[in-house]
């Protein structure tokens, strides 16, 4: 097996394995790690739904793909360099993401960021030339920027009419648990715990706002550059956001309310 060349390797991964195969056959031993550690994975897509991002950061530390799916997780804009090597990513609802992270992707030619609503296009400035790329629903996506790019399908609709059904839905307890192995009653109480705040400091980077008098003053800008069409589900995430119902029964932090 030690003598296997990178091409055999890419071969029997993609022809036999599955992607959780492909994990567990580098963690077998500091040989298959060591074996492993360079390969890129052309085919095989990365689509694991991990919302601790420490888990998901180590995991792409030690494993590359060509192509992943990180829909709906909250990772930031440091995960760019993780994923230099990438030609097809997916990142929708992924709200912490700005045109720095987008910056980072060295070799990345087909793009989804999806209500990514903190992206603005700047990006393309600098990196003008794609296959794919989409940005229906990034609000805030200025049209400028797609003067003088190169594209060869571009999804463009600022006013995406699925923002309705972000947070319908969008993660399971099995997506919150998820990367983690012999868990004790008191992990399962701080692994709650740490995904809350990560999951308040996501729906904030949704909503841009770090108070309430800095939301209204946003939410009456946005309103009158964007329309009302898009704006009345940004305010209805912030009342539930803010009620005084106890966080583990908001839909924006659990699509099924756990029982307490």
């Amino acid at each position: 097996m030690d003598n296997l060349s990178t091409d055999i390797i890419i071969h029997i991964g993609d022809t036999y394995l599955n992607l959780k195969d492909i994990i567990h056959w580098q963690s077998i031993n500091k040989k298959s790690q060591l074996l492993l550690s360079n390969i890129i994975w052309p085919t095989i897509l990365f689509n694991i739904k991990i919302m601790d991002t420490d888990i998901l950061r180590n995991i792409l530390t030690h494993h590359k793909f060509r192509r992943v799916n990180l829909n709906n997780t909250m990772i930031k804009d440091d995960f760019a360099r993780l994923l230099s090597h990438c030609y097809e990513i997916s990142a929708r609802n992924c709200f912490h993401l700005t045109d720095c992270f987008v910056l980072g992707l060295n070799s990345c030619h087909s793009l989804d960021i999806t209500r990514c609503v903190n992206i603005k296009g700047k990006f393309l400035e600098t990196k003008s030339e794609w296959k794919y790329l989409n940005v229906n629903g990034c609000y805030q996506f200025k049209k400028k920027y797609l003067k003088n790019i190169s594209v060869r399908k571009i999804l463009y609709d600022i006013h995406n009419e699925k923002y309705f059904k972000i947070f319908d839905n969008n993660l399971s307890y099995n997506d919150i648990f998820r990367g983690y192995s012999n868990i004790s009653y008191c992990d399962v109480k701080n692994i709650i715990i740490k995904y809350i705040v990560a999951r308040t400091d996501y729906i904030k980077a949704f909503l841009s706002i770090e108070s309430e008098k800095q939301f209204k003053q946003t939410l009456i800008y946005r309103s009158q550059k964007y329309g009302l069409n898009i704006m009345w589900f940004f305010e209805s995430v912030y009342r539930t956001f803010i009620s005084n119902e106890s966080v583990l029964r908001k839909s924006i932090y659990f699509s099924h309310p756990l029982e307490i």
